[in-house]
């Protein structure tokens, strides 16, 4: 436990430098989206924040699931006293005050995010030692040390760690066995954001491979419904039909093209460095069938398998397991339509659990960190930085390789875990 507390300690310095220097830097457009919907809740309500006439940044409505607003809200709370505090001890003139703010703001919206980071590392170190793995302090500091993870909160300020961390606990609580809290936890999750959804499915696999009683499935159903009527109250009086009208509005997401500088397969087909490097619309039709359609039998077909050996394996090690879903977070993220540079996220701690048991996949883990964190970069950064070599990654080969490189390793990770025999 000391060389973990040492490990969260120096993860936490790296990510305080880069706070430091992030909140006077540009901001991402989706923190400042943020930030707005915490205002519209704080001043006039939840229900505020998804409508289109309340919006003052970005011209779109909150197309995030409530359980979003409840850090968000607490974080824009948090950072008006702060600044009331601060501006109180320093007899800041209001122009000052006002610049204070924002950079108070900037880095309260972080916060939720830093500290489900902290949480999930800590129940990945947790669960692996209680289940007798050999390499604990490897994984969780793979994971909390993984620049992807510092990047995505540290700087873009995104909550991807919050509904990872109810996911992860989800998938931890039905390996043992704990299946009303599982799925509880899974329904926070989803009702926080949406990018877990394609795991879905084999969350379900494994929930009902050991068969547990009715009197469990159903408690686990109340609960998840429970738990969802209470998030959604706030924002309506018929929860159930506001979440279907929420679900079939902003599921599949804002943009519509095939890949949203997501460095995946559609990216590698479209983005050849000799063609017209044109991302087209998920509608774009293809031998009479649109693009989006191809993507979801894509994503079938490499969950057909996984689910199979699912089931087929009765007494599946927790390594295993934690492969599985590393290994559909990454189909996921490679085949689906409209996907998001970020959503590769649930891959990292759930490669890390698994890497708590076996250093076999290490190799893999570090690659794909390397590529995905690039990715990100290339994406979106926020200001010039002398050293870095930006003619290297504005490169269109630069990052066709990008793609192609994360394919291969695809291939090698895909090949290895279903076509070879298992030890379990």
């Amino acid at each position: 436990m000391k060389n973990l507390i040492l490990i969260l300690a120096f993860g936490l310095t790296i990510r305080l430098l880069g706070l430091s220097w992030a909140i006077n830097l540009p901001q991402n457009g989706d923190l400042l989206r943020y930030a707005d919907w915490g205002r519209i809740a704080f001043l006039k309500g939840f229900n505020q924040t998804y409508q289109k006439s309340a919006i003052s940044f970005g011209g779109e409505a909150n197309n995030q699931p409530p359980g979003s607003l409840y850090p968000i809200s607490i974080s824009y709370y948090g950072h008006l006293k702060a600044s009331v505090l601060i501006n109180k001890i320093t007899n800041t003139s209001a122009e000052q005050a006002n610049i204070k703010s924002r950079g108070i703001l900037y880095l309260f919206m972080r916060i939720p995010s830093l500290i489900a980071e902290i949480l999930l590392t800590y129940l990945i170190y947790i669960f692996v030692k209680r289940k007798g793995g050999s390499h604990a302090l490897l994984a969780s500091s793979l994971f909390y040390l993984n620049p992807v993870l510092i990047y995505n909160s540290t700087f873009w300020g995104q909550m991807d760690a919050i509904n990872n961390l109810f996911f992860v606990g989800a998938l931890i609580l039905a390996v043992s066995e704990k299946y009303v809290r599982s799925a509880s936890s899974l329904a926070v999750s989803c009702m926080t954001k949406l990018s877990v959804l394609p795991l879905i499915p084999l969350y379900l696999f494994q929930y009902f491979k050991r068969y547990p009683s009715l009197r469990t499935i159903v408690l686990s159903f109340g609960c998840a419904l429970t738990i969802t009527i209470l998030l959604i109250l706030p924002i309506s009086k018929e929860p159930l039909s506001w979440l279907l009208q929420f679900l079939s509005n902003s599921a599949g997401g804002e943009l519509q093209r095939i890949t949203s500088e997501a460095y995946n397969f559609w990216y590698a087909i479209f983005s050849y460095p000799l063609s017209s490097k044109v991302i087209p619309s998920e509608q774009l039709l293809f031998l009479g069938v649109p693009l989006s359609v191809f993507g979801y039998l894509l994503y079938l077909l490499f969950l057909a398998p996984l689910a199979f050996k699912m089931i087929k394996e009765k007494k599946m090690s927790i390594e295993r397991t934690f492969v599985f879903f590393s290994l559909l977070a990454l189909v996921s993220f490679l085949f689906l339509p409209k996907m998001h540079e970020r959503y590769l996220y649930p891959f990292f701690p759930l490669m890390s659990v698994a890497l708590g048991f076996s250093k076999k996949w290490v190799g893999i883990f570090i690659s794909i960190s390397a590529i995905h964190f690039l990715n990100l970069f290339i994406s979106w950064d926020p200001g010039y930085v002398a050293f870095i070599p930006y003619f290297l990654f504005e490169n269109d080969w630069t990052r066709w390789g990008l793609a192609l490189a994360l394919i291969g390793i695809f291939i090698v990770f895909y090949r290895e875990v279903i076509f070879k025999k298992s030890n379990n």
